[in-house]
């Protein structure tokens, strides 16, 4: 039983952990207080299904290691400052999380070809994971006013993708 135990604490301890991704998030330095719609940050959004249940081909990669030229927009100005009012106003979050985080999407701040912060969408688009943390955003679950914002953000961001 003791073998058991030590196992499972093993396994959840290291072997759902990504030492990649943790490298990572040593270099991502965003100040999120900071970021507005003028700002010289590129966004990029990066597609990639609406499904709210874990997909097994992208389970534990990082939005960054999933974008391609594809599945991916850069953001224009009026997106930006839809993003902006979105991820600036605590109203647009609340408490809670969604469970087991499902990637469906995600942006991705650079600067100077060097990214900067990253925000993955999961578990239906509902659930709003920062890299580094937003303070603003308590959890990350978006409120129903955060999300219906961020549905009119992305239906137009998806307009301008299939245009493409």
């Amino acid at each position: 039983m003791k073998n058991i135990v030590l196992l499972t604490l093993t396994f959840l301890v290291f072997g759902c952990s990504n030492p990649n991704r943790s490298v990572l998030t040593k270099e991502i330095e965003l100040n999120w207080s900071i970021v507005d719609k003028t700002s010289d940050y590129e966004v990029r959004y990066v597609q990639l299904n609406f499904d709210p249940f874990v997909n097994e081909t992208i389970m534990g990669k990082g939005i960054e290691e999933l974008m391609d030229k594809d599945n991916t927009y850069i953001l224009d100005t009026s997106d930006k400052s839809r993003l902006m009012d979105i991820i600036s106003d605590s109203l647009n979050f609340r408490r809670g999380e969604c469970g087991t985080f499902a990637l469906n999407a995600g942006l991705i701040f650079t600067k100077n070809d060097t990214i900067k912060g990253i925000i993955e969408m999961g578990c239906g688009y509902r659930q709003w994971m920062f890299q580094p943390w937003n303070e603003n955003v308590m959890d990350g679950l978006l409120s129903d006013s955060g999300f219906d914002k961020m549905e009119k953000m992305l239906d137009s961001i998806n307009l301008k993708m299939n245009k493409n």
